[in-house]
């Protein structure tokens, strides 16, 4: 589908009016884990999961999003319109979600009414003491700890 082919609007961007959204029943929750792909049973699947539980956020309060490397999608017709409280990026830029802002990483980022913590990828973060700590004390734990 193009809808705009232009200088100022490449064809790349008319993903912006796909339809991918956010399953119903995750309609409401409290935090959106944005990741790139990573194996089940892995040491990113286990140390996302200690994340998550650490947060103490019952299965309906939280979903997890695997985004392909460079999969760009529209974050607010994904949500449809409600973005979620808190949005984790692990290893996610903001121009993957249809952002044009800039973002701190490392550290919580109003925008849009939310609070978006952009930081390594899964698999960094799963390796690396500080990093885990540093998503740990700046970014859930002031908000989930």
């Amino acid at each position: 589908m193009q809808l705009f082919h232009t200088s100022i609007i490449p064809s790349e961007y008319d993903h912006q009016w796909a339809a991918a959204e956010l399953p119903d029943d995750k309609e409401g929750i409290e935090l959106l884990i944005l990741t790139g792909p990573f194996q089940n049973g892995s040491e990113e699947a286990i140390v996302l999961d200690k994340m998550i539980k650490a947060c103490r956020l019952g299965d309906s309060n939280y979903f997890v999003q695997v985004l392909e490397d460079q999969e760009i999608v529209n974050l607010v017709r994904y949500c449809r319109g409600k973005i979620p409280r808190f949005v984790l990026m692990l290893g996610i830029t903001p121009r993957q979600l249809g952002i044009t802002a800039e973002f701190a990483f490392s550290a919580p980022n109003n925008f849009l009414k939310s609070c978006f913590f952009p930081t390594a990828p899964l698999a960094q973060v799963a390796y690396d003491s500080n990093l885990k700590r540093s998503l740990w004390e700046q970014g859930l734990k002031p908000i989930f700890g």
